[in-house]
């Protein structure tokens, strides 16, 4: 049940706020990825899609399965209902606040009670600066949101933004390198429009492992 009240006060949050900030990376606010699992040197995520969008269902159990193959030493995903969940993914079908050049936003909650939403939102979910002394902050909780104009994007981008996103809900933060699957927007290939850059890899791999080392 406190689960699903985070999921539905997440989505109100999206649909009244505005006001955008500049994009920053997660691991900028000094976020590790936790939500208390720890199996076998490597981190346990439960994740439930059931309020997505049914044409990206497929994308998304296809996503999951391509992070537990490209990341297997450092992080597991499994399905789990809303009420145990740690990662909720939804499709938003009302106004799409952040713009149609935003596929995707993930909100995180964590342990200080703080939101952080990827730069946007600033009115209510104000990252803080730091941790408290002595604490160290890691993800509770953490919720995927989807632009309606998703469904009808492309394959490739269908694959990179979900794929992204669930970077994001573990605590990846924004590569500066285009080629890589966090790099901040898509990178399509000029002769077929299809995206590249839609792969986990070495850098997401690296600040996985990053992560676990000071777990």
């Amino acid at each position: 049940m406190k689960r699903l009240f985070v999921f539905v006060f997440v989505i109100i949050i999206a649909v009244i706020c505005t006001s955008p900030i500049t994009n920053a990376s997660v691991m900028d606010y000094g976020y590790n990825f936790r939500y208390g699992h720890l199996s076998s040197g490597k981190y346990l995520a439960k994740i439930n899609y059931s309020s997505i969008a049914s044409s990206l269902s497929s994308k998304q159990a296809t996503a999951i399965s391509h992070w537990n193959s490209s990341a297997s030493s450092y992080v597991s995903f499994t399905n789990s209902s809303i009420s145990n969940a740690d990662i909720t993914v939804s499709s938003v079908t009302s106004t799409w606040e952040p713009g149609s050049s935003i596929f995707g936003i993930t909100c995180i909650y964590d342990n200080e009670g703080k939101w952080y939403s990827g730069g946007y939102y600033q009115t209510i979910l104000t990252p803080q600066a730091s941790p408290k002394p002595g604490v160290k902050r890691y993800i509770q909780f953490a919720s995927i949101m989807l632009s309606p104009a998703l469904t009808s994007s492309s394959s490739s981008n269908q694959d990179r933004t979900l794929r992204h996103e669930m970077g994001h809900a573990i605590a990846l933060g924004h590569s500066t390198t285009t080629s890589d699957l966090m790099y901040p927007t898509p990178k399509y290939n000029p002769a077929n429009g299809v995206v590249t850059n839609r792969y986990v890899g070495n850098y997401e791999r690296n600040k996985l492992s990053a992560d676990l080392s000071n777990y």
